[in-house]
Protein backbone atom coordinates (compact mmCIF):
# COMPACT_ATOMS: atom_id res chain seq x y z
CA UNK A 1 0.00 0.00 0.00
CA UNK A 2 1.41 3.63 -0.97
CA UNK A 3 0.10 6.70 -0.39
CA UNK A 4 -0.19 8.14 -3.90
CA UNK A 5 -1.47 11.91 -3.29
CA UNK A 6 -2.09 14.11 -0.23
CA UNK A 7 -3.81 17.23 -0.44
CA UNK A 8 -3.44 19.55 2.57
CA UNK A 9 -6.09 22.56 2.74
CA UNK A 10 -9.69 23.07 1.09
CA UNK A 11 -10.68 22.93 -2.63
CA UNK A 12 -11.92 27.00 -2.97
CA UNK A 13 -11.81 27.47 -6.43
CA UNK A 14 -13.88 27.32 -9.73
CA UNK A 15 -12.13 24.94 -11.58
CA UNK A 16 -11.88 22.01 -9.67
CA UNK A 17 -9.21 19.70 -7.80
CA UNK A 18 -6.30 22.33 -6.93
CA UNK A 19 -3.49 20.41 -5.12
CA UNK A 20 -1.60 22.12 -2.15
CA UNK A 21 2.05 21.75 -3.66
CA UNK A 22 4.14 24.33 -0.65
CA UNK A 23 3.51 23.48 2.50
CA UNK A 24 6.71 23.83 5.05
CA UNK A 25 8.08 21.68 2.30
CA UNK A 26 11.60 20.40 3.25
CA UNK A 27 11.15 21.89 6.80
CA UNK A 28 12.83 20.15 10.09
CA UNK A 29 10.41 21.48 12.09
CA UNK A 30 7.81 18.74 10.32
CA UNK A 31 9.99 15.60 10.80
CA UNK A 32 10.83 16.48 14.50
CA UNK A 33 7.49 15.89 15.06
CA UNK A 34 7.76 12.49 14.33
CA UNK A 35 11.78 11.53 15.09
CA UNK A 36 13.11 8.53 12.60
CA UNK A 37 13.65 5.83 15.87
CA UNK A 38 11.57 4.52 18.00
CA UNK A 39 11.74 6.17 21.09
CA UNK A 40 10.87 2.98 22.94
CA UNK A 41 12.30 -1.07 22.29
CA UNK A 42 11.36 -2.67 25.36
CA UNK A 43 7.62 -3.88 25.77
CA UNK A 44 7.88 -2.55 29.64
CA UNK A 45 7.61 1.02 28.71
CA UNK A 46 4.37 1.17 26.54
CA UNK A 47 2.29 3.38 28.59
CA UNK A 48 4.94 5.34 30.74
CA UNK A 49 6.94 7.04 27.95
CA UNK A 50 6.45 8.66 24.79
CA UNK A 51 6.81 6.71 21.85
CA UNK A 52 6.78 6.92 18.03
CA UNK A 53 6.34 3.60 15.83
CA UNK A 54 7.99 2.93 12.34
CA UNK A 55 8.82 -0.31 12.55
CA UNK A 56 6.01 -2.86 11.19
CA UNK A 57 6.69 -5.83 13.92
CA UNK A 58 6.49 -3.30 16.90
CA UNK A 59 3.14 -1.92 15.29
CA UNK A 60 2.11 -5.00 14.93
CA UNK A 61 2.67 -6.10 18.84
CA UNK A 62 0.67 -2.82 19.83
CA UNK A 63 -2.45 -3.50 17.40
CA UNK A 64 -2.72 -7.09 18.41
CA UNK A 65 -2.36 -6.23 22.20
CA UNK A 66 -5.13 -3.28 21.60
CA UNK A 67 -7.41 -5.26 19.37
CA UNK A 68 -7.29 -8.26 21.68
CA UNK A 69 -6.25 -10.14 18.96
CA UNK A 70 -3.24 -12.51 20.73
CA UNK A 71 -4.28 -16.16 19.87
CA UNK A 72 -5.98 -17.32 16.22
CA UNK A 73 -9.11 -18.32 18.16
CA UNK A 74 -11.49 -17.37 15.32
CA UNK A 75 -11.87 -16.18 11.77
CA UNK A 76 -10.96 -12.59 12.07
CA UNK A 77 -8.17 -13.61 14.45
CA UNK A 78 -7.00 -16.21 11.50
CA UNK A 79 -7.07 -13.30 8.59
CA UNK A 80 -4.90 -11.09 10.80
CA UNK A 81 -2.58 -13.67 11.66
CA UNK A 82 -2.30 -14.57 8.04
CA UNK A 83 -1.33 -11.32 7.17
CA UNK A 84 1.10 -11.25 9.94
CA UNK A 85 2.66 -14.55 8.23
CA UNK A 86 2.88 -13.10 5.00
CA UNK A 87 4.70 -10.31 5.96
CA UNK A 88 7.62 -11.94 7.78
CA UNK A 89 5.98 -11.02 11.33
CA UNK A 90 5.12 -14.36 12.70
CA UNK A 91 6.92 -13.27 15.98
CA UNK A 92 4.94 -10.19 16.58
CA UNK A 93 2.08 -12.91 16.93
CA UNK A 94 4.14 -14.17 19.95
CA UNK A 95 5.36 -11.33 21.55
CA UNK A 96 2.05 -9.86 21.92
CA UNK A 97 0.77 -12.69 23.63
CA UNK A 98 3.57 -11.99 26.28
CA UNK A 99 2.91 -8.02 26.28
CA UNK A 100 1.32 -6.64 29.41
CA UNK A 101 2.36 -2.92 29.59
CA UNK A 102 2.66 -2.17 33.56
CA UNK A 103 0.69 1.37 33.42
CA UNK A 104 -2.61 2.04 31.91
CA UNK A 105 -2.39 3.01 28.66
CA UNK A 106 -5.10 4.11 26.30
CA UNK A 107 -6.35 1.99 23.07
CA UNK A 108 -5.79 3.24 19.90
CA UNK A 109 -8.94 4.58 18.09
CA UNK A 110 -7.65 3.52 15.07
CA UNK A 111 -7.70 -0.09 15.60
CA UNK A 112 -10.92 -0.51 14.55
CA UNK A 113 -11.91 -0.49 10.66
CA UNK A 114 -13.12 3.15 10.91
CA UNK A 115 -17.09 3.61 9.80
CA UNK A 116 -17.53 3.56 6.22
CA UNK A 117 -14.36 1.91 4.69
CA UNK A 118 -15.55 -1.48 3.65
CA UNK A 119 -12.81 -3.63 4.78
CA UNK A 120 -11.87 -5.91 7.09
CA UNK A 121 -10.07 -5.82 10.12
CA UNK A 122 -7.26 -7.82 8.82
CA UNK A 123 -7.10 -5.30 5.28
CA UNK A 124 -7.17 -2.25 7.41
CA UNK A 125 -4.06 -4.12 9.67
CA UNK A 126 -2.53 -4.66 6.50
CA UNK A 127 -2.77 -0.71 5.56
CA UNK A 128 -1.64 0.31 9.15
CA UNK A 129 1.63 -1.99 8.92
CA UNK A 130 2.55 -0.19 5.61
CA UNK A 131 5.54 2.43 5.86
CA UNK A 132 3.82 5.05 4.88
CA UNK A 133 1.57 4.92 8.50
CA UNK A 134 3.82 6.11 12.11
CA UNK A 135 2.22 5.59 15.20
CA UNK A 136 2.63 8.11 18.01
CA UNK A 137 1.90 7.97 21.70
CA UNK A 138 2.42 10.27 24.69
CA UNK A 139 2.39 9.22 28.27
CA UNK A 140 -0.43 7.78 29.94
CA UNK A 141 -1.27 11.20 31.57
CA UNK A 142 -1.81 12.59 28.44
CA UNK A 143 -3.17 12.06 24.68
CA UNK A 144 -4.23 8.81 23.48
CA UNK A 145 -2.16 7.12 20.45
CA UNK A 146 -2.33 8.81 16.91
CA UNK A 147 -2.05 7.09 13.19
CA UNK A 148 -0.03 9.59 11.37
CA UNK A 149 0.65 9.41 7.47
CA UNK A 150 3.90 10.78 6.63
CA UNK A 151 4.55 11.09 2.98
CA UNK A 152 7.19 14.07 1.16
CA UNK A 153 7.17 16.12 3.94
CA UNK A 154 3.43 16.41 5.06
CA UNK A 155 1.84 14.62 7.65
CA UNK A 156 -1.72 13.38 7.77
CA UNK A 157 -3.43 12.42 11.56
CA UNK A 158 -5.59 9.95 11.09
CA UNK A 159 -8.13 10.57 13.78
CA UNK A 160 -8.81 13.28 12.18
CA UNK A 161 -9.82 11.62 9.00
CA UNK A 162 -13.86 12.23 8.55
CA UNK A 163 -14.64 10.67 5.72
CA UNK A 164 -13.42 7.13 4.29
CA UNK A 165 -13.83 5.53 0.79
CA UNK A 166 -12.72 2.73 -0.31
CA UNK A 167 -13.09 2.29 -4.45
CA UNK A 168 -11.49 -0.87 -5.04
CA UNK A 169 -8.28 -1.75 -3.76
CA UNK A 170 -7.84 2.10 -2.63
CA UNK A 171 -8.44 4.18 0.10
CA UNK A 172 -9.48 7.50 0.37
CA UNK A 173 -9.95 9.50 3.36
CA UNK A 174 -10.90 13.25 3.80
CA UNK A 175 -11.45 15.36 6.84
CA UNK A 176 -14.66 18.09 6.95
CA UNK A 177 -12.51 20.17 9.78
CA UNK A 178 -9.48 20.32 8.05
CA UNK A 179 -10.01 19.89 3.99
CA UNK A 180 -7.08 17.22 4.28
CA UNK A 181 -7.15 14.46 1.45
CA UNK A 182 -5.03 11.54 1.16
CA UNK A 183 -4.90 8.46 -1.08
CA UNK A 184 -3.51 5.09 -0.72
CA UNK A 185 -3.80 2.33 -3.18
CA UNK A 186 -1.32 -0.92 -4.08
CA UNK A 187 -1.48 -0.10 -7.90
CA UNK A 188 -1.64 3.44 -9.83
CA UNK A 189 -5.04 5.17 -8.51
CA UNK A 190 -5.86 7.26 -11.65
CA UNK A 191 -9.54 8.11 -11.72
CA UNK A 192 -12.00 7.58 -8.72
CA UNK A 193 -15.63 5.45 -9.89
CA UNK A 194 -17.60 8.50 -8.67
CA UNK A 195 -15.91 12.29 -7.48
CA UNK A 196 -14.60 13.07 -4.23
CA UNK A 197 -15.07 17.00 -5.21
CA UNK A 198 -17.98 18.55 -7.99
CA UNK A 199 -17.20 22.17 -8.76
CA UNK A 200 -21.06 23.53 -8.67
CA UNK A 201 -22.31 26.84 -10.95
CA UNK A 202 -25.14 28.40 -9.44
CA UNK A 203 -25.52 31.43 -10.68
CA UNK A 204 -24.40 32.95 -14.40
CA UNK A 205 -25.02 36.68 -12.41
CA UNK A 206 -22.25 39.30 -11.42
CA UNK A 207 -21.84 42.92 -11.29
CA UNK A 208 -18.20 42.98 -11.40
CA UNK A 209 -17.09 42.51 -14.73
CA UNK A 210 -13.97 40.93 -15.05
CA UNK A 211 -12.27 41.36 -18.19
CA UNK A 212 -11.02 37.80 -18.22
CA UNK A 213 -13.85 36.21 -16.72
CA UNK A 214 -13.60 32.44 -18.40
CA UNK A 215 -17.33 32.27 -17.67
CA UNK A 216 -18.50 35.38 -19.33
CA UNK A 217 -21.05 36.46 -16.52
CA UNK A 218 -22.87 39.41 -16.46
CA UNK A 219 -25.27 41.58 -14.86
CA UNK A 220 -27.61 39.41 -17.51
CA UNK A 221 -26.90 36.44 -16.07
CA UNK A 222 -29.69 34.10 -14.70
CA UNK A 223 -29.49 31.91 -11.24
CA UNK A 224 -30.30 28.41 -11.02
CA UNK A 225 -33.36 26.92 -8.82
CA UNK A 226 -33.13 25.87 -5.61
CA UNK A 227 -34.84 22.65 -6.22
CA UNK A 228 -33.03 22.07 -9.24
CA UNK A 229 -29.45 22.74 -7.17
CA UNK A 230 -31.27 20.71 -4.35
CA UNK A 231 -31.58 17.63 -6.80
CA UNK A 232 -28.02 17.90 -7.40
CA UNK A 233 -26.55 17.97 -3.83
CA UNK A 234 -29.17 14.64 -3.47
CA UNK A 235 -27.30 12.98 -6.07
CA UNK A 236 -23.81 13.71 -5.23
CA UNK A 237 -24.53 12.99 -1.51
CA UNK A 238 -26.14 9.56 -2.50
CA UNK A 239 -22.75 8.80 -4.42
CA UNK A 240 -20.68 9.31 -1.54
CA UNK A 241 -19.09 12.76 -2.96
CA UNK A 242 -16.78 14.35 0.19
CA UNK A 243 -17.07 18.28 -1.32
CA UNK A 244 -18.18 20.99 -3.41
CA UNK A 245 -16.64 24.18 -4.58
CA UNK A 246 -19.80 26.19 -5.42
CA UNK A 247 -18.94 29.10 -7.87
CA UNK A 248 -20.59 31.41 -10.69
CA UNK A 249 -21.01 34.49 -11.62
CA UNK A 250 -20.50 35.56 -8.12
CA UNK A 251 -22.44 32.95 -5.44
CA UNK A 252 -23.16 35.28 -2.84
CA UNK A 253 -25.58 36.89 -5.17
CA UNK A 254 -27.68 34.30 -5.59
CA UNK A 255 -30.95 34.91 -3.67
CA UNK A 256 -31.18 31.69 -2.41
CA UNK A 257 -27.38 31.44 -1.28
CA UNK A 258 -27.84 30.96 2.43
CA UNK A 259 -30.23 28.15 1.93
CA UNK A 260 -28.08 26.70 -1.01
CA UNK A 261 -24.96 26.27 1.64
CA UNK A 262 -27.58 24.55 4.25
CA UNK A 263 -28.73 22.35 2.15
CA UNK A 264 -25.42 21.08 1.11
CA UNK A 265 -24.19 21.19 4.50
CA UNK A 266 -27.72 19.36 5.91
CA UNK A 267 -26.67 16.46 2.99
CA UNK A 268 -23.45 15.82 4.63
CA UNK A 269 -21.47 17.85 2.00
CA UNK A 270 -18.03 19.68 3.00
CA UNK A 271 -19.35 23.57 1.15
CA UNK A 272 -16.67 25.61 -0.01
CA UNK A 273 -17.21 28.65 -2.61
CA UNK A 274 -15.65 31.75 -3.80
CA UNK A 275 -16.44 35.03 -4.27
CA UNK A 276 -14.92 38.39 -5.43
CA UNK A 277 -16.98 40.39 -3.00
CA UNK A 278 -18.24 40.39 0.43
CA UNK A 279 -21.37 40.31 0.14
CA UNK A 280 -21.47 37.36 1.92
CA UNK A 281 -20.18 38.45 5.18
CA UNK A 282 -22.84 40.63 5.63
CA UNK A 283 -25.23 38.65 5.27
CA UNK A 284 -26.39 37.24 8.02
CA UNK A 285 -28.41 34.21 7.47
CA UNK A 286 -24.96 33.01 5.13
CA UNK A 287 -23.07 33.84 8.61
CA UNK A 288 -25.58 31.49 10.90
CA UNK A 289 -24.67 28.68 8.05
CA UNK A 290 -21.62 29.41 8.04
CA UNK A 291 -21.33 28.98 12.33
CA UNK A 292 -22.70 25.90 12.13
CA UNK A 293 -20.80 24.09 9.31
CA UNK A 294 -18.07 21.65 10.42
CA UNK A 295 -15.71 23.26 8.15
CA UNK A 296 -16.21 25.85 4.86
CA UNK A 297 -13.15 27.29 2.91
CA UNK A 298 -13.99 30.34 1.01
CA UNK A 299 -11.47 31.74 -1.76
CA UNK A 300 -11.16 35.11 -2.46
CA UNK A 301 -10.50 36.92 -5.65
CA UNK A 302 -7.90 39.50 -5.56
CA UNK A 303 -6.20 41.52 -8.23
CA UNK A 304 -3.64 43.13 -6.56
CA UNK A 305 -1.74 43.55 -3.42
CA UNK A 306 -4.02 45.77 -1.91
CA UNK A 307 -6.88 43.36 -2.46
CA UNK A 308 -5.77 41.52 0.89
CA UNK A 309 -7.09 44.32 2.92
CA UNK A 310 -10.50 42.10 1.40
CA UNK A 311 -9.59 38.86 3.20
CA UNK A 312 -8.61 40.71 6.35
CA UNK A 313 -11.85 42.46 6.26
CA UNK A 314 -13.21 38.58 6.11
CA UNK A 315 -11.10 37.44 8.73
CA UNK A 316 -12.30 40.15 11.03
CA UNK A 317 -16.36 39.61 9.80
CA UNK A 318 -16.00 35.62 10.81
CA UNK A 319 -14.39 36.42 14.59
CA UNK A 320 -17.08 38.81 14.95
CA UNK A 321 -19.59 36.76 14.33
CA UNK A 322 -18.13 33.70 16.02
CA UNK A 323 -17.69 31.64 13.15
CA UNK A 324 -14.68 29.23 13.47
CA UNK A 325 -14.41 26.53 11.60
CA UNK A 326 -13.79 28.76 8.23
CA UNK A 327 -10.64 29.04 5.97
CA UNK A 328 -9.73 31.95 3.39
CA UNK A 329 -7.77 31.74 0.97
CA UNK A 330 -6.78 34.48 -1.17
CA UNK A 331 -6.78 33.42 -4.99
CA UNK A 332 -5.34 35.29 -8.13
CA UNK A 333 -5.36 34.20 -11.92
CA UNK A 334 -1.63 34.11 -13.32
CA UNK A 335 -2.13 34.99 -17.03
CA UNK A 336 -4.91 38.19 -15.82
CA UNK A 337 -2.64 40.00 -13.27
CA UNK A 338 1.04 40.73 -13.71
CA UNK A 339 3.90 38.97 -12.70
CA UNK A 340 5.00 41.83 -10.46
CA UNK A 341 1.53 42.06 -8.45
CA UNK A 342 1.86 38.41 -8.08
CA UNK A 343 5.16 38.57 -6.56
CA UNK A 344 3.52 41.53 -4.50
CA UNK A 345 0.88 38.79 -3.43
CA UNK A 346 3.09 36.41 -2.73
CA UNK A 347 4.79 38.36 -0.31
CA UNK A 348 1.86 39.95 1.11
CA UNK A 349 0.40 36.97 1.89
CA UNK A 350 3.26 35.11 3.37
CA UNK A 351 3.55 38.30 5.51
CA UNK A 352 0.24 38.21 6.41
CA UNK A 353 0.22 34.13 7.06
CA UNK A 354 -2.73 34.34 4.02
CA UNK A 355 -2.84 31.43 2.03
CA UNK A 356 -2.66 32.25 -1.37
CA UNK A 357 -4.22 29.59 -4.81
CA UNK A 358 -2.44 30.45 -7.82
CA UNK A 359 -5.31 29.70 -10.65
CA UNK A 360 -4.24 28.99 -14.19
CA UNK A 361 -5.51 31.04 -17.03
CA UNK A 362 -8.50 30.13 -18.88
CA UNK A 363 -9.12 30.89 -22.48
CA UNK A 364 -13.41 30.48 -22.78
CA UNK A 365 -15.72 33.42 -22.08
CA UNK A 366 -14.66 36.52 -21.92
CA UNK A 367 -10.83 34.97 -21.39
CA UNK A 368 -10.64 34.07 -24.52
CA UNK A 369 -10.70 37.36 -25.81
CA UNK A 370 -8.72 39.27 -23.23
CA UNK A 371 -5.23 40.36 -23.61
CA UNK A 372 -3.34 37.91 -21.60
CA UNK A 373 -0.38 38.54 -20.04
CA UNK A 374 3.15 37.01 -20.99
CA UNK A 375 4.61 34.98 -18.31
CA UNK A 376 7.69 33.53 -18.82
CA UNK A 377 8.88 30.45 -17.14
CA UNK A 378 11.64 31.80 -15.56
CA UNK A 379 9.31 34.15 -13.89
CA UNK A 380 7.44 31.53 -12.64
CA UNK A 381 9.83 29.61 -11.43
CA UNK A 382 10.87 32.93 -9.12
CA UNK A 383 7.32 33.47 -8.40
CA UNK A 384 7.29 29.58 -6.96
CA UNK A 385 10.79 29.49 -5.44
CA UNK A 386 10.00 32.61 -3.33
CA UNK A 387 6.46 30.93 -2.28
CA UNK A 388 8.60 28.04 -0.71
CA UNK A 389 10.87 30.62 0.92
CA UNK A 390 7.77 31.68 3.00
CA UNK A 391 6.55 28.77 3.88
CA UNK A 392 9.98 27.81 5.60
CA UNK A 393 9.69 30.65 7.74
CA UNK A 394 8.62 31.35 11.58
CA UNK A 395 6.51 33.48 13.30
CA UNK A 396 8.01 35.89 16.08
CA UNK A 397 7.03 33.49 18.21
CA UNK A 398 8.92 30.04 16.68
CA UNK A 399 5.26 28.39 15.47
CA UNK A 400 5.57 27.36 11.68
CA UNK A 401 3.56 30.14 9.51
CA UNK A 402 0.24 29.41 8.03
CA UNK A 403 0.99 30.74 5.44
CA UNK A 404 1.00 28.01 1.97
CA UNK A 405 0.43 28.02 -1.78
CA UNK A 406 -1.69 25.76 -3.77
CA UNK A 407 -2.53 25.67 -6.97
CA UNK A 408 -5.49 24.76 -9.46
CA UNK A 409 -5.23 21.88 -12.14
CA UNK A 410 -4.82 24.40 -14.98
CA UNK A 411 -2.14 25.51 -13.23
CA UNK A 412 -0.57 21.96 -13.19
CA UNK A 413 -1.59 21.80 -16.75
CA UNK A 414 0.64 24.95 -18.03
CA UNK A 415 3.56 24.98 -15.61
CA UNK A 416 4.07 21.09 -13.97
CA UNK A 417 7.43 20.64 -15.22
CA UNK A 418 9.01 23.97 -12.91
CA UNK A 419 7.30 22.08 -10.06
CA UNK A 420 9.58 19.12 -10.87
CA UNK A 421 12.52 21.36 -10.75
CA UNK A 422 11.75 23.29 -7.98
CA UNK A 423 11.27 19.50 -6.29
CA UNK A 424 7.44 19.24 -5.82
CA UNK A 425 6.67 16.22 -4.69
CA UNK A 426 4.24 14.85 -7.68
CA UNK A 427 2.08 13.44 -4.93
CA UNK A 428 1.05 16.91 -3.77
CA UNK A 429 -0.68 16.90 -7.01
CA UNK A 430 -3.60 15.66 -8.76
CA UNK A 431 -4.40 16.47 -12.64
CA UNK A 432 -5.81 16.48 -15.09
CA UNK A 433 -9.89 17.44 -14.73
CA UNK A 434 -12.49 15.12 -14.72
CA UNK A 435 -10.47 11.89 -12.87
CA UNK A 436 -11.14 12.87 -9.43
CA UNK A 437 -13.79 15.49 -9.86
CA UNK A 438 -16.18 16.91 -12.08
CA UNK A 439 -18.17 20.14 -13.23
CA UNK A 440 -22.09 20.70 -12.53
CA UNK A 441 -23.24 23.52 -14.45
CA UNK A 442 -26.96 24.13 -12.42
CA UNK A 443 -27.96 27.32 -14.58
CA UNK A 444 -27.46 25.12 -18.20
CA UNK A 445 -28.10 21.87 -16.17
CA UNK A 446 -25.37 20.39 -17.80
CA UNK A 447 -22.51 17.89 -17.08
CA UNK A 448 -18.53 17.91 -18.02
CA UNK A 449 -15.39 17.19 -17.01
CA UNK A 450 -14.36 20.57 -15.81
CA UNK A 451 -15.74 24.30 -15.34
CA UNK A 452 -12.90 25.82 -18.70
CA UNK A 453 -13.77 22.49 -20.73
CA UNK A 454 -15.18 24.56 -23.16
CA UNK A 455 -19.34 23.53 -24.08
CA UNK A 456 -18.21 20.55 -26.26
CA UNK A 457 -17.07 19.02 -23.58
CA UNK A 458 -20.73 19.72 -21.82
CA UNK A 459 -24.02 17.07 -21.73
CA UNK A 460 -27.41 17.82 -20.66
CA UNK A 461 -27.48 16.36 -17.00
CA UNK A 462 -28.40 12.81 -16.47
CA UNK A 463 -26.91 10.57 -14.22
CA UNK A 464 -23.62 12.33 -12.79
CA UNK A 465 -22.17 8.89 -11.86
CA UNK A 466 -22.27 7.40 -15.14
CA UNK A 467 -21.53 10.45 -17.10
CA UNK A 468 -18.15 11.08 -14.41
CA UNK A 469 -17.59 7.18 -15.15
CA UNK A 470 -17.33 7.69 -18.88
CA UNK A 471 -14.82 10.40 -19.26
Amino acid sequence: MDITSIRLGRATNSSSSHSIVLHAMNDDRVHSELPSDSLSRTMESYGRNSFVLRDAFEKAVLFLWAAGIRHASNHEAITVHDVLRRRGLEKAIEAAAEFEPDMEMSMPHSITVPKGLDMTLSQWFDFLLSDAVTYVAYDDNCETVHAKLERDGVVVDLDHISHWKRDGEAIVGYSAYHGTKFRASPEPYEKSTTPELVDVKITDFCGYGCKFCYQGSTTEGVHAPLERIEAIFDELAAMGTFEIAIGGGEPAHHPDFAKILRAGMERGLSVNFTAYGLDWAKNEDVIAALRESEGTGIGISVHNARDITKVERAKQALRDNQVFRTDLIAQTVVGATPPATIQKLVDTCGEAQIPLLLLGYKETGRGADFNRRNISRETVKEILQSAKDWTQKTCKYGFATHFHLSVDTAFLDLWGDVLDELGIPRSLRTSPEGKFSCYVDAVEDTVGPSSYAGPEAMAPRGDIKEQFAAW
